[in-house]
Order: C-alpha cells, then structure tokens, then sequence
C-alpha cells in the first residue's frame, strides 16, 4: 500500500507535508486546495495514498479525515472515499495514511494510544522551569486548554441539539483511559477540538494526570469518586492568557445538564 507522512507537531506548531518529489522548479509551482481554494505550494500539498487527482492542503486533508471518521467511524478520501489508515510515530512526531482494506478498526483505538507517550512527554517538558511559559501543548500541535467541566459538557452539547445532557462521569481522561469525575471543576482539552484526525472524537486530560505529569504529584486513584472541587488551572507562573479561557458556563448549561 502506498504510504504518505504527515508531520503534525514540532517547537510548539503544526508543520506543513513535504513532498520532495521532483526538481525545484516543479516546487515552485502552485496548486488550488479543492476544499479551501486557497494556493498553496507544490512541497505543502498532501501526497495522496490514493489515485486522486485532486489537491488538498495538509489542514484541509486532515479535518476531512477527522470528520469522517466522526461521521461514519472510518477515515475516509473526501474524493475517492477510500477507506484509509492512520498511525501516529511520537518519535519523528509524523502521521502515516495508507490504503486499508483489511476492515480492521483496532487503528482507531491504536491511534490514541500511539500519540499517548508525545502527550506525557509535553506535560513534563511544560513542567519543567525553561517551558512553562509557553503554555501546554497537545499532541497535535494546539493548545491545551483549562475550562470547567461544565463548559466542556457545553461544547459537547453545542452541535447535537438532539442531547439535552450527558451521562454522569462521560468524559474520558486520554492518558490514564478513566472517566473524568462530572464533579471536577476543571479539564484540560484540546483547542482543536475534532478538526484533527489525531483525535477526532476528542481530547480530554484529567486534573489528576495533568498534575502527575507536570508538578510530579502522586496520581488520585479511582478518580471516578473523587471530587476536584479545590483544584485549580492555574500553574504558580502561568497567567489567565497563558492558559487559555476558563470562563464558568455554568449559568447557560443548568436548564440542560443536572450534574
């Protein structure tokens, strides 16, 4: 099967593909995006696994694989609708597609388990004295984000006007695989949201892992009957721009939710 790489994170923002193929003046020459339209240059369009004519930007080609795979469960060609495969390398920081016609979905799941020791590895680089200015990183490039567990269940509910609330304990913490308590006041999350296939249902990281891996603290067991009332976002040099919008959205999801 034909294999394209996608490098997605390194010092903090998303690099773009890398198509080395052909001679310089070849590179020089620009295409139209089919889904945004915009130019872009011969070594930033995506290398397609597939036999597509089509160009498509690197963002683009990931947030239609993202919402395929949010749509239907399978990561999809936005043209051809080839079935694909993603895998993740935390080492060279790189998503790999290929053509798929096992119809093994274990990929899936593999996938956030590939990009788990990266997002370990950046909570401790934040922590560490020389990076904590910058903010924490997602595995995907992005921000992680601080927000009250009630606006997280917000802008869960936002898009699925079919939902009027969610089941207690609903989310899921991405490093330690446990439900993160629907009484904790606060969730670390992705900015990107599902625009990545990266994580393309979410990404969420519990108070507990974020203070384990970050300040070193002991991690809370059986996090699902304990309450995070008194913790906090805030990292002791971190100011509120650094570390994103905690706005309390309480307020605006009570008629809906009853946490």
């Amino acid at each position: 099967a034909q294999l394209v790489l996608l490098a997605v994170y390194r010092g903090g923002s998303r690099l773009m593909q890398t198509d080395t193929t052909g001679d310089s003046a070849a590179r020089a020459e620009t295409f139209e995006c089919a889904i945004c339209f915009e130019d872009i240059a011969a070594e930033c369009r995506v290398s397609l696994p597939c036999q597509c004519s089509l160009t498509y930007c690197h963002k683009c080609w990931d947030r239609a694989l993202a919402q395929s795979l949010a749509a239907c469960l399978l990561a999809r060609c936005p043209s051809c609708r080839m079935r694909l495969r993603v895998t993740f390398d935390p080492e060279k920081r790189v998503m790999s597609f290929a053509r798929d016609d096992s119809g093994d979905l274990s990929w899936r799941t593999e996938l956030y388990a590939q990009a788990k020791p990266l997002q370990i590895r950046l909570l401790q680089e934040f922590g560490s004295e020389e990076e904590t200015a910058k903010g924490p990183r997602c595995v995907c490039g992005d921000a992680l984000l601080c927000v009250t567990y009630r606006s997280r269940v917000e802008t869960f509910l936002r898009p699925r006007s079919h939902l009027t609330r969610l089941p207690d304990n609903f989310f899921i913490c991405d490093i330690c695989e446990k439900n993160i308590p629907s009484n904790s006041r606060n969730v670390w999350t992705c900015e990107t949201g599902t625009q990545t296939v990266l994580h393309a249902l979410s990404y969420d990281v519990c108070e507990s892992c974020f203070r384990e891996h970050v300040r070193g603290e002991p991690p809370v067991e059986a996090a699902a009957d304990v309450s995070f009332e008194s913790s906090s976002c805030s990292v002791d040099s971190l100011d509120e721009e650094t570390l994103g919008s905690t706005e309390n959205t309480e307020e605006s999801v009570e008629e809906n939710l009853n946490l």
